[in-house]
């Protein structure tokens, strides 16, 4: 499995979270995304409570519309960014001592 770590720049972003409710992102928000051929899942810190998503998609509201997003799409139209390089780095750096 593939794992990315992602972080929301823009406001007005939501996951379902079940049928009735969605979580609101805040700018600056990370999450992880691990990804193989069969699956994508969506892992979040929501409170100190682990949630996992399979096959998320986004919502996003712009005034009186809303519309998905897929991850892929969400991240070439700039609404989350690929932070996977500087997280992997911050642990080596940590491992390292430095």
């Amino acid at each position: 499995m593939i794992k990315y770590y992602l972080e929301i720049v823009k406001e007005n972003i939501f996951i379902e979270l079940d049928s009735k409710t969605n979580h609101q992102f805040q700018i600056g928000d990370l999450f992880l995304i691990e990804y193989d051929l069969t699956k994508t899942v969506l892992t979040l810190n929501k409170s100190g409570e682990i949630i996992k998503f399979n096959n998320p998609s986004f919502l996003i509201i712009k005034g009186y519309e809303s519309f998905n997003l897929s991850i892929a799409v969400a991240i070439t139209q700039g609404y989350i960014v690929d932070v996977t390089l500087q997280i992997n780095r911050n642990k080596k750096l940590n491992q390292l001592g430095l």
